[in-house]
């Protein structure tokens, strides 16, 4: 469920665009949703903070001396030096817990990312995490096995999850990526059905779109599909200690599966 409800109908139309998919596990309303939405600078957005009816306000701008604020209703913090064009990110749940992620850029190039709950009267300090929020995976918030919502960050090889309370958590050796690959014939994967709560077997076609974001570098890949299909490949990886060993699907390469020549995990 995305609450936040932009000033313009243009707006509302770019959030929607940048709005992630949202992790619902079955029909059951007592499952935490979380929505994660990327903002602009210097823009003000509308949100219920607490979920109370009432219209609340956030907004992160730079002022003259590059000094990034976060701004709610009538309150203001400085984070610190930030840059255009890098995003900020709102996380929230369904009863209206909101917290925000925002870019920092020191002189000597440290990207890092400060994480600040969101309340009616006050702004919070929550988390830092190495590197800052890249826009080519805000697309990628998706439910996978046993594990919450997924945000990726730039300059980092790790996963960041959220949990119920909104902290963050860096999980294992996961690694992240933007990569598309089309099947080359046919791949068994297991396809997560949202109505079962389960996964199960399916055989993708040749021709078919695979976009593989994440990787334990072990045994699992997870992808979305272009028509909104989650699910992973089980495979085998005959060198764990090093990003450059090859998957296998029983004796056959993972990569003879698909179009191109490699499938990198550099990140």
């Amino acid at each position: 469920m995305n609450k936040i409800r932009l000033i313009s109908v243009s707006m509302i139309f770019l959030l929607l665009l940048n709005c992630c998919s949202i992790y619902k596990k079955g029909t059951d309303t007592n499952k935490v949703e979380y929505a994660i939405n990327f903002i602009e600078y210097n823009k003000k957005y509308k949100i219920d903070i607490d979920n109370d009816g009432e219209t609340d306000s956030v907004k992160v701008f730079i002022d003259e001396d590059g000094c990034a604020w976060v701004e709610v209703n009538n309150q203001k913090n400085a984070i610190g030096y930030s840059e255009e064009g890098i995003k900020s990110v709102i996380i929230n749940d369904n009863n209206g817990n909101y917290c925000i992620g925002i870019a920092i850029h020191y002189v000597n190039d440290t990207r890092i990312s400060e994480f600040y709950r969101l309340n009616k009267d006050n702004i919070v300090y929550m988390s830092t995490v190495d590197g800052y929020i890249k826009s080519a995976y805000q697309n990628l918030g998706l439910y996978v096995e046993d594990r919450k919502y997924i945000i990726g960050f730039q300059n980092t090889t790790g996963i960041y999850l959220i949990n119920s309370d909104l902290n963050l958590i860096l999980e294992g050796n996961y690694i992240i990526n933007d990569s598309k690959h089309t099947l080359v014939k046919e791949l068994k994967a297991y396809k997560y059905n949202d109505k079962t709560d389960a996964y199960e077997i399916t055989t993708y076609q040749k021709g078919e779109a695979l976009y593989l974001y994440e990787t334990d570098m072990q045994n699992l890949i997870y992808f979305k599909t272009e028509n909104g299909d989650k699910g992973y490949i089980n495979a085998t990886k005959d060198d764990y200690e090093s990003t450059t060993g090859e998957f296998y699907i029983e004796e056959e390469r993972l990569v003879d599966y698909f179009d191109g020549e490699e499938i990198s995990w550099a990140g």
